[in-house]
Protein backbone atom coordinates (compact mmCIF):
# COMPACT_ATOMS: atom_id res chain seq x y z
CA UNK A 1 0.00 0.00 0.00
CA UNK A 2 1.45 3.07 -0.70
CA UNK A 3 1.72 6.22 1.25
CA UNK A 4 -1.05 8.68 1.20
CA UNK A 5 -2.45 12.09 2.96
CA UNK A 6 -5.85 12.86 2.00
CA UNK A 7 -6.65 16.33 3.09
CA UNK A 8 -10.20 15.71 4.02
CA UNK A 9 -13.44 13.52 4.15
CA UNK A 10 -16.27 13.69 2.46
CA UNK A 11 -19.63 12.47 3.10
CA UNK A 12 -23.27 12.79 3.75
CA UNK A 13 -25.35 12.68 6.93
CA UNK A 14 -28.50 14.00 5.44
CA UNK A 15 -29.75 11.11 3.37
CA UNK A 16 -32.93 11.07 5.18
CA UNK A 17 -36.43 11.33 3.70
CA UNK A 18 -39.15 14.08 3.82
CA UNK A 19 -40.65 13.60 7.35
CA UNK A 20 -44.15 14.47 5.65
CA UNK A 21 -43.56 11.00 3.39
CA UNK A 22 -43.69 9.02 6.34
CA UNK A 23 -47.34 8.58 6.30
CA UNK A 24 -46.74 7.35 3.02
CA UNK A 25 -43.94 5.24 3.62
CA UNK A 26 -46.10 1.69 3.82
CA UNK A 27 -48.45 2.91 0.51
CA UNK A 28 -45.11 0.93 -1.33
CA UNK A 29 -46.44 -2.12 -2.59
CA UNK A 30 -49.33 -2.57 -1.06
CA UNK A 31 -50.52 0.51 -3.31
CA UNK A 32 -53.32 -0.17 -5.10
CA UNK A 33 -53.29 -0.28 -9.20
CA UNK A 34 -56.30 1.00 -11.26
CA UNK A 35 -56.13 -0.14 -14.74
CA UNK A 36 -57.25 2.69 -17.25
CA UNK A 37 -60.06 -0.08 -18.76
CA UNK A 38 -61.44 -0.05 -15.51
CA UNK A 39 -61.78 3.50 -14.82
CA UNK A 40 -63.17 4.83 -18.60
CA UNK A 41 -67.07 5.85 -18.55
CA UNK A 42 -68.23 8.35 -15.67
CA UNK A 43 -70.73 5.21 -14.63
CA UNK A 44 -68.19 2.54 -14.46
CA UNK A 45 -66.57 1.90 -11.04
CA UNK A 46 -62.88 1.83 -11.05
CA UNK A 47 -62.01 -1.86 -9.69
CA UNK A 48 -58.40 -1.49 -7.41
CA UNK A 49 -55.64 -4.57 -7.29
CA UNK A 50 -53.06 -4.89 -5.00
CA UNK A 51 -49.40 -4.98 -6.70
CA UNK A 52 -47.47 -7.85 -6.43
CA UNK A 53 -44.59 -7.81 -3.57
CA UNK A 54 -41.37 -9.33 -3.24
CA UNK A 55 -39.93 -10.68 0.10
CA UNK A 56 -37.08 -7.60 1.78
CA UNK A 57 -33.91 -9.83 2.18
CA UNK A 58 -31.10 -7.91 0.45
CA UNK A 59 -32.04 -4.53 2.04
CA UNK A 60 -30.74 -5.98 5.29
CA UNK A 61 -28.34 -7.65 4.64
CA UNK A 62 -27.00 -4.59 3.52
CA UNK A 63 -27.78 -2.58 6.26
CA UNK A 64 -25.60 -5.36 8.82
CA UNK A 65 -22.95 -5.30 6.37
CA UNK A 66 -22.86 -1.60 6.96
CA UNK A 67 -22.90 -2.34 10.63
CA UNK A 68 -20.44 -4.76 10.75
CA UNK A 69 -17.91 -2.69 8.67
CA UNK A 70 -18.60 0.41 11.03
CA UNK A 71 -17.86 -1.57 14.03
CA UNK A 72 -14.38 -2.37 12.60
CA UNK A 73 -13.84 1.05 11.44
CA UNK A 74 -14.06 2.23 14.96
CA UNK A 75 -10.96 -0.40 15.72
CA UNK A 76 -9.21 1.00 12.90
CA UNK A 77 -10.42 4.16 11.04
CA UNK A 78 -7.07 4.68 9.62
CA UNK A 79 -6.40 1.37 8.10
CA UNK A 80 -10.01 0.94 6.94
CA UNK A 81 -9.76 3.98 4.90
CA UNK A 82 -6.66 3.59 3.76
CA UNK A 83 -7.68 -0.07 2.26
CA UNK A 84 -11.32 0.84 0.88
CA UNK A 85 -12.18 4.68 1.07
CA UNK A 86 -12.21 6.69 -2.38
CA UNK A 87 -9.71 8.89 -3.26
CA UNK A 88 -9.84 9.81 -7.18
CA UNK A 89 -5.93 10.15 -6.64
CA UNK A 90 -5.23 6.42 -5.59
CA UNK A 91 -7.92 5.51 -8.38
CA UNK A 92 -6.83 6.90 -11.25
CA UNK A 93 -3.02 6.66 -10.49
CA UNK A 94 -2.47 3.82 -8.43
CA UNK A 95 -5.18 2.00 -10.35
CA UNK A 96 -7.09 1.05 -7.30
CA UNK A 97 -10.15 0.44 -8.64
CA UNK A 98 -11.98 -1.82 -6.53
CA UNK A 99 -12.32 1.88 -4.03
CA UNK A 100 -15.08 2.96 -6.44
CA UNK A 101 -16.98 0.09 -4.36
CA UNK A 102 -15.90 -0.59 -0.98
CA UNK A 103 -15.92 3.00 -0.23
CA UNK A 104 -19.92 2.61 -0.03
CA UNK A 105 -19.44 0.38 3.18
CA UNK A 106 -17.38 3.23 5.10
CA UNK A 107 -18.69 5.82 7.02
CA UNK A 108 -17.33 8.88 9.48
CA UNK A 109 -19.05 8.35 12.67
CA UNK A 110 -23.07 7.37 13.98
CA UNK A 111 -24.88 10.12 12.61
CA UNK A 112 -23.23 9.32 9.25
CA UNK A 113 -24.13 5.53 9.27
CA UNK A 114 -27.28 6.00 10.83
CA UNK A 115 -29.29 8.82 8.45
CA UNK A 116 -27.57 7.04 5.77
CA UNK A 117 -28.97 3.67 6.77
CA UNK A 118 -32.30 5.14 8.20
CA UNK A 119 -32.52 6.50 4.80
CA UNK A 120 -31.95 2.76 3.05
CA UNK A 121 -34.07 1.35 5.86
CA UNK A 122 -37.02 3.36 4.83
CA UNK A 123 -36.62 3.57 0.77
CA UNK A 124 -34.70 0.52 0.26
CA UNK A 125 -37.74 -2.21 1.33
CA UNK A 126 -39.76 -0.05 -1.28
CA UNK A 127 -37.80 -0.66 -4.27
CA UNK A 128 -37.11 -4.04 -2.63
CA UNK A 129 -40.35 -4.93 -3.13
CA UNK A 130 -41.93 -3.08 -6.47
CA UNK A 131 -38.43 -4.53 -8.12
CA UNK A 132 -37.28 -7.72 -6.69
CA UNK A 133 -34.16 -8.38 -4.96
CA UNK A 134 -31.83 -9.16 -8.27
CA UNK A 135 -33.30 -6.24 -9.63
CA UNK A 136 -32.84 -4.13 -6.46
CA UNK A 137 -29.38 -5.36 -5.90
CA UNK A 138 -28.41 -3.94 -9.43
CA UNK A 139 -29.90 -0.44 -8.49
CA UNK A 140 -27.62 -0.03 -5.48
CA UNK A 141 -24.62 -0.67 -6.66
CA UNK A 142 -24.72 0.55 -9.96
CA UNK A 143 -25.61 3.70 -7.88
CA UNK A 144 -22.24 3.24 -5.74
CA UNK A 145 -20.21 3.22 -8.89
CA UNK A 146 -22.21 6.13 -10.49
CA UNK A 147 -21.62 8.45 -7.30
CA UNK A 148 -17.73 7.15 -7.28
CA UNK A 149 -17.35 7.32 -11.33
CA UNK A 150 -18.73 11.22 -10.46
CA UNK A 151 -16.40 11.82 -7.79
CA UNK A 152 -13.55 10.63 -9.52
CA UNK A 153 -13.97 12.27 -13.02
CA UNK A 154 -14.91 15.92 -11.10
CA UNK A 155 -14.62 15.90 -6.71
CA UNK A 156 -10.60 16.62 -5.91
CA UNK A 157 -7.89 14.06 -6.10
CA UNK A 158 -6.81 14.72 -3.09
CA UNK A 159 -10.10 14.59 -1.41
CA UNK A 160 -11.09 11.14 1.01
CA UNK A 161 -14.99 10.36 0.04
CA UNK A 162 -16.78 7.84 2.01
CA UNK A 163 -20.08 6.61 3.10
CA UNK A 164 -23.48 4.93 1.71
CA UNK A 165 -25.24 8.11 0.56
CA UNK A 166 -24.66 7.70 -3.45
CA UNK A 167 -25.75 4.39 -3.42
CA UNK A 168 -29.02 5.62 -1.03
CA UNK A 169 -29.53 8.31 -3.85
CA UNK A 170 -29.30 6.04 -6.55
CA UNK A 171 -32.56 3.56 -5.04
CA UNK A 172 -34.20 6.59 -4.56
CA UNK A 173 -33.51 7.84 -7.86
CA UNK A 174 -35.14 4.45 -8.80
CA UNK A 175 -38.22 5.09 -7.00
CA UNK A 176 -38.71 8.20 -8.20
CA UNK A 177 -38.48 6.68 -11.93
CA UNK A 178 -41.18 4.08 -10.60
CA UNK A 179 -43.71 6.49 -8.92
CA UNK A 180 -43.24 8.51 -12.06
CA UNK A 181 -44.37 6.19 -14.64
CA UNK A 182 -47.13 4.63 -12.82
CA UNK A 183 -48.12 8.10 -11.85
CA UNK A 184 -52.02 8.04 -12.93
CA UNK A 185 -52.15 4.30 -12.39
CA UNK A 186 -51.12 4.13 -8.79
CA UNK A 187 -53.17 5.72 -5.70
CA UNK A 188 -50.95 8.82 -4.74
CA UNK A 189 -48.66 7.96 -7.27
CA UNK A 190 -48.43 11.65 -8.45
CA UNK A 191 -47.87 13.37 -5.01
CA UNK A 192 -45.40 10.39 -3.88
CA UNK A 193 -43.16 11.11 -7.17
CA UNK A 194 -43.07 14.67 -6.46
CA UNK A 195 -42.00 14.52 -2.58
CA UNK A 196 -39.37 11.80 -3.65
CA UNK A 197 -38.32 14.50 -6.53
CA UNK A 198 -38.19 17.22 -3.62
CA UNK A 199 -35.85 14.94 -1.35
CA UNK A 200 -33.69 14.48 -3.70
CA UNK A 201 -33.68 18.71 -4.58
CA UNK A 202 -32.85 18.90 -0.98
CA UNK A 203 -29.91 16.03 -0.52
CA UNK A 204 -28.33 17.58 -3.93
CA UNK A 205 -28.60 21.06 -2.38
CA UNK A 206 -26.76 19.91 0.88
CA UNK A 207 -24.20 18.26 -0.96
CA UNK A 208 -22.84 21.84 -1.89
CA UNK A 209 -22.21 22.16 2.04
CA UNK A 210 -18.29 21.60 3.23
CA UNK A 211 -17.72 18.08 3.67
CA UNK A 212 -20.01 16.71 1.51
CA UNK A 213 -20.01 15.41 -1.61
CA UNK A 214 -22.35 16.63 -4.06
CA UNK A 215 -20.99 14.75 -7.13
CA UNK A 216 -21.62 11.71 -5.15
CA UNK A 217 -25.17 12.42 -4.45
CA UNK A 218 -25.72 13.53 -7.88
CA UNK A 219 -24.07 10.53 -9.64
CA UNK A 220 -25.54 8.10 -7.20
CA UNK A 221 -29.07 9.67 -8.40
CA UNK A 222 -28.31 9.57 -11.86
CA UNK A 223 -27.15 6.08 -11.87
CA UNK A 224 -30.08 4.73 -9.89
CA UNK A 225 -33.07 6.65 -11.86
CA UNK A 226 -31.20 4.74 -15.46
CA UNK A 227 -31.22 1.45 -14.02
CA UNK A 228 -34.81 1.97 -12.52
CA UNK A 229 -36.12 2.96 -15.72
CA UNK A 230 -34.32 0.45 -17.29
CA UNK A 231 -34.90 -2.69 -15.35
CA UNK A 232 -38.56 -1.13 -14.04
CA UNK A 233 -41.18 -3.60 -13.24
CA UNK A 234 -43.92 -4.27 -15.75
CA UNK A 235 -47.19 -6.25 -14.81
CA UNK A 236 -49.34 -8.73 -16.45
CA UNK A 237 -53.02 -10.38 -15.68
CA UNK A 238 -52.74 -13.25 -13.90
CA UNK A 239 -56.46 -14.97 -13.79
CA UNK A 240 -55.91 -18.26 -11.34
CA UNK A 241 -56.99 -18.67 -8.63
CA UNK A 242 -58.46 -15.05 -8.78
CA UNK A 243 -57.51 -11.99 -11.45
CA UNK A 244 -54.54 -10.81 -9.90
CA UNK A 245 -51.33 -8.92 -11.01
CA UNK A 246 -48.03 -10.77 -11.72
CA UNK A 247 -44.87 -9.19 -12.30
CA UNK A 248 -43.17 -9.72 -15.79
CA UNK A 249 -39.54 -10.68 -15.61
CA UNK A 250 -37.46 -7.73 -17.64
CA UNK A 251 -37.79 -7.61 -21.51
CA UNK A 252 -35.12 -7.81 -23.92
CA UNK A 253 -35.06 -4.32 -24.57
CA UNK A 254 -34.83 -3.27 -20.84
CA UNK A 255 -31.57 -5.29 -20.92
CA UNK A 256 -30.22 -3.56 -23.72
CA UNK A 257 -30.95 0.32 -21.93
CA UNK A 258 -28.90 -1.10 -18.69
CA UNK A 259 -26.13 -2.58 -20.57
CA UNK A 260 -26.04 0.74 -22.81
CA UNK A 261 -25.91 2.50 -19.47
CA UNK A 262 -23.50 0.34 -18.03
CA UNK A 263 -20.96 1.32 -21.07
CA UNK A 264 -21.67 4.96 -20.72
CA UNK A 265 -20.56 5.12 -17.29
CA UNK A 266 -17.76 3.05 -17.74
CA UNK A 267 -16.36 5.57 -20.56
CA UNK A 268 -16.93 8.59 -18.06
CA UNK A 269 -14.66 6.23 -15.63
CA UNK A 270 -12.13 5.81 -18.87
CA UNK A 271 -12.07 9.26 -19.65
CA UNK A 272 -11.44 9.79 -15.67
CA UNK A 273 -8.31 7.59 -16.36
CA UNK A 274 -6.98 9.34 -18.94
CA UNK A 275 -7.88 13.00 -18.31
CA UNK A 276 -6.89 12.94 -14.08
CA UNK A 277 -3.73 10.22 -14.16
Amino acid sequence: MNNHNPLDVQHSSEMTPHSEMGSHSEMTPDSEMTPHSEMEGDDVPAVSYRLPSSRVVVTYVIIGLNIVIFLLTLLAQNLMYGLGGLVPAWVVTDKEWWRLLTTGFLHGDVIHIFSNLYALYALGRQVERLFGPGRFTLIYLVGLLGASILVTLLGRLDSLTVGASGAVMGVLGALFIYYRQYREQLSGGRWYAQELLKTAGLNLIIGFLPGISMWGHLGGFLAGAMVGWALSPHYHWEETPILHLEKAPVAAEGWRWFSLMMAGWLVLLGFAFLWRA
